[in-house]
């Protein structure tokens, strides 16, 4: 027999390996203490108010058990020219603020990240073939 966790249960496993206490996951979304202590279900506006504060939590894990519970940091894996522009437009919005070339450069990170994601929604496609 197959043991499938609740949504909530997932959320505590999460905490427990980021090293989130309760107390200061329900400080920062705002969730009323004990919120992980009763029921089962999340519900969709609860998870995203988690997901809003907790980017790397994979909300396909939800819904499917075989998916990862923490989402992979995007540029980890990029490579070539869309490695190379994401860690450029970084280390350009370090140095001296100039309001035209953020504008400029955060236009050019989107328009990768554009196609990261287009290119990562045909590998899912694929898969779901």
């Amino acid at each position: 027999m197959i043991n499938i966790m609740n949504d909530k249960k997932k959320i505590i496993k999460y905490l427990n390996q980021k090293g989130i206490s309760k107390n200061k996951f329900y400080l920062t979304t705002g969730l009323s203490v004990g919120f992980l202590d009763s029921g089962n279900s999340l519900g969709v506006d609860k998870l995203r108010m988690i997901i809003d504060k907790y980017h790397d939590l994979n909300p396909m894990w939800f819904l499917k058990e075989n998916e990862p519970m923490i989402l992979e940091n995007l540029s980890e894996n990029l490579s070539g020219p869309l490695k190379r522009v994401c860690e450029e437009s970084y280390s350009e919005i370090n140095k001296d603020f100039d309001r035209e070339k953020l504008i400029e450069i955060l236009q050019k990170t989107i328009f990768y990240q554009e196609q990261a994601i287009s290119y990562l929604r045909d590998q899912i496609t694929m898969i779901n073939k």
